[in-house]
């Protein structure tokens, strides 16, 4: 296993990504980049730190609501075309829906 063999520079990089979550929670706690990235920690951690599917499914769930809220123009994107094109069979460019 990694963690083991690494322990220290395992524990550096969680110091790192957690202070990084942190920070974006601070700015935009709203940001669905952001939300899918807890949804997974929130996933894997035991309910007695706050985790759980339920709860994971939750933040999930805000996260797509804020994609529906960037179609009707309320937020800030994601991306230009999140969702919104595809890949035509004869030139393979995304046409815009």
């Amino acid at each position: 296993m990694y963690a083991r063999k690494e322990l220290g520079q395992a524990t550096e990089l969680i110091h790192q990504s957690s202070a990084l979550l942190l920070e974006i929670e601070s700015q935009d706690p709203k940001n669905q980049r952001y939300l899918w990235v807890l949804g997974a920690n929130q996933w894997y951690a035991p309910a007695a730190r706050g985790g759980g599917q339920s709860i994971a499914i939750e933040t999930y769930t805000k996260a797509l609501g804020g994609r529906e809220e960037n179609s009707a123009g309320k937020c800030r994107s994601v991306g230009p075309y999140v969702g919104r094109g595809r890949i035509t069979h004869e030139s393979g460019m995304v046409e815009s829906a």
